[in-house]
C-alpha cells in the first residue's frame, strides 16, 4: 500500500477533508495526490483553487505527507475513477445528501460510491472535527458485512485511537465470525457491542458500510434495513462516511 497514494477531488478548498486525506497518508506510509478538474478554458481558475489548497497541506501535530497537486481537464468522473484504481483510499466532499437519497447521473460522489475500485470516504462540506476523534461506527445488519469492510473499519479506529462501534444485531449475526477473526490482528482496538440492534450515531463519527450490489437504486433503498437508519443519521448529523467495495468485488 506504500506506493498507493491517497487522492481527494476537490471541486472547491475543503480544510477538514484534506487533513483527513493528510493523516490517512501518513498512517499508509505514503503521499496526498488532490485532483481538481475543470475545462482548459477554466485552467487559470482552476490552478487558483489548487493555490488555495496549499496552507492546508500540513499537519501541525505530527508529519506531514508528501503532498502533490494536479489540474486535469478530463471529465471528474472519469479521473477519479481512474485515479481509485491505484489508491489507497479517494476522499471527496459533498455539499448534501443527494448521493445517498437520490440516483442521479450528474451526482459525482454517487458515481464515485458506487463504482470506485478503492474505498471512497464522503466527508460533508461543513463537517466539523471534534476536539478528540470521533467512533468508527460499523453499519451492518442481518446479512455478513465482508471482511474488508470490517478490516477497513478496524484500521480506520487503530489510526484514530478509538473503539469499533457495533449493533447487537451485526455482531451476534452472520458477520460475528469475521469480527472475531480479524479483531485478533488489531488487539489495541476495542470493539463495542451495543445492546440496540443498530448502533447510535453522534456527531463526529466516521459511519464505515459495505458498498451495496444493486446499484440500480439510491443507496437509501439498497441498504439493509438498520444499516440504511445507521447512515441515513450520519448523513443529518454530517457524519464522515467510508464506503467500502465488498470482497472480490
Amino acid at each position: 500500500m506504500r506506493d498507493r497514494p491517497v487522492v481527494i477531488g476537490m471541486r472547491r478548498p475543503h480544510p477538514t477533508a484534506m487533513r483527513i486525506a493528510m493523516r490517512e497518508a501518513v498512517a499508509g506510509r505514503t503521499f496526498v495526490q488532490v485532483v481538481h478538474c475543470c475545462a482548459a478554458s477554466d485552467a487559470d481558475r482552476g490552478r487558483l483553487v489548487l493555490e488555495s489548497m496549499r496552507p492546508h497541506a500540513s499537519l501541525p501535530e505530527r508529519r506531514t505527507p508528501p503532498v502533490g497537486f494536479r489540474l486535469t481537464t478530463a471529465g471528474v468522473v472519469d479521473a477519479l475513477e481512474r485515479a481509485s484504481r491505484a489508491s489507497r483510499l479517494l476522499v471527496v466532499g459533498c455539499a448534501d445528501a443527494t448521493w445517498f437519497t437520490q440516483l442521479r447521473g450528474s451526482d459525482v460522489v454517487a458515481r464515485l460510491a458506487r463504482h470506485a475500485d478503492s474505498p471512497v470516504m464522503v466527508v460533508p462540506h461543513d463537517e466539523r472535527e471534534p476536539g478528540r476523534p470521533g467512533r468508527v461506527v460499523l453499519g451492518g445488519g442481518r446479512a455478513a458485512v465482508g471482511a474488508a469492510t470490517v478490516r477497513f473499519a478496524l484500521e480506520q479506529a487503530r489510526d484514530r485511537a478509538t473503539v469499533v462501534v457495533v449493533g447487537r444485531e451485526a455482531a451476534d449475526g452472520a458477520t460475528a465470525p469475521v469480527l472475531a477473526e480479524l479483531a485478533g490482528e488489531f488487539p489495541d482496538v476495542a470493539i463495542d457491542v451495543h445492546d440496540r440492534p443498530g448502533p447510535r450515531v453522534v456527531a463526529g463519527d466516521l459511519v464505515v458500510l459495505e458498498r451495496p450490489e444493486d446499484r440500480s437504486v439510491p443507496f437509501a433503498w439498497s441498504l439493509d434495513p438498520l444499516v440504511a437508519t445507521t447512515v441515513t443519521t450520519a448523513v443529518e448529523r454530517r457524519c464522515a462516511i467510508g464506503i467500502v467495495p465488498g470482497d472480490g468485488r
